[in-house]
């Protein structure tokens, strides 16, 4: 998925807009995303890419696309901004690193918690994401495709190990150390969510993190009500990522996330759903904190 579809998008936002306004508008987005290098950009990005009522997120982005598109507006078209920075994120996405991997984990928060992006593409791209990279990243470790990976169990090669093969021996030996001698007593998805987080060496995370979540909860198709999620005791996680990023302003992040205000949500949740998704949200808190 590339900003192929930004036309597409766009239309969304702007009536039958014109061809060069489009273009200026892409390749605003191409130059403002490849210029990203910090976290809180990436936070920005994801802000203004799920919330359209929120202006110290949108203020960044706006600026920096008007840079480079000088017709852009200096304010309003809230919803505009929106598709332009969910394309953004997109694009962001499609090359895995770091900062990406922050973006995708971030962005799981808002999704879980039912906030609508302004167009589907934006809910696969960060599925996409989630799903693939953890094995890539462990692939690229060992020096094979995604799809060796799979196939083939992992063992030293005759030559002394690189670094990352190494790391990704200590993670799996931790993983099985954890999974073997966890305390059987121990049932709170989002504590077991953190001991996981803790010994994730490879971002975006485990790609098996479900199952091993699933495994430790012991009962994975018992379901909580959204109602019944403050008895988890901890305090929601999502709701202050970027209150912890940035002190000085409690209101930097909206509070829809996925373990704040009951959820709000009609299903069931399951305590392995929950699980995983307080496992990103903990990596994300990691990388947040580690940087």
């Amino acid at each position: 998925m590339t900003l192929d579809n930004f036309p597409r998008w766009y239309e969304l936002a702007v009536l039958a807009p014109k061809a060069a306004a489009m273009a200026h508008r892409q390749q605003a987005i191409e130059a403002h995303v490849a210029s990203i290098a910090s976290q809180d950009q990436v936070l920005d990005l994801v802000g203004a890419a799920f919330w359209t009522d929120r202006a110290g997120n949108a203020a960044g982005l706006r600026a920096a696309v008007r840079a480079r598109d000088p017709f852009f507006p200096l304010r309003g078209r809230a919803f505009e901004l929106q598709v332009v920075a969910a394309s953004g994120l997109i694009r962001l996405l499609e090359v895995p690193s770091r900062l990406s991997s922050l973006a995708a984990l971030v962005s799981a928060g808002p999704l879980f918690a039912g906030v609508t992006p302004p167009f589907t593409d934006l809910k696969i791209a960060v599925a996409s994401y989630l799903d693939a990279q953890p094995v890539a990243a462990r692939a690229a470790a060992w020096g094979k495709s995604s799809d060796r990976f799979r196939e083939t169990p992992q063992s030293l090669p005759g030559q002394a190990p690189t670094a990352s093969q190494m790391e990704a021996l200590s993670e799996e030996s931790d993983v099985i150390w954890w999974l073997h001698h966890k305390p059987a007593r121990e049932q709170d998805p989002i504590v077991l969510a953190a001991e996981l987080a803790s010994r994730t060496r490879f971002l975006p995370g485990l790609y098996r993190a479900r199952e091993f979540l699933a495994d430790a909860l012991g009962r994975s198709r018992a379901s909580a009500h959204a109602d019944d999620l403050s008895s988890y005791s901890l305090p929601p996680l999502t709701a202050h990522i970027f209150s912890r990023v940035r002190a000085d302003d409690a209101n930097y992040f909206p509070v829809h996330s996925c373990l704040a205000q009951q959820l709000e949500l009609s299903m069931l949740v399951s305590r392995v759903d929950i699980a995983e998704q307080a496992y990103r949200e903990c990596l994300a808190l990691l990388v947040i904190g580690g940087d």
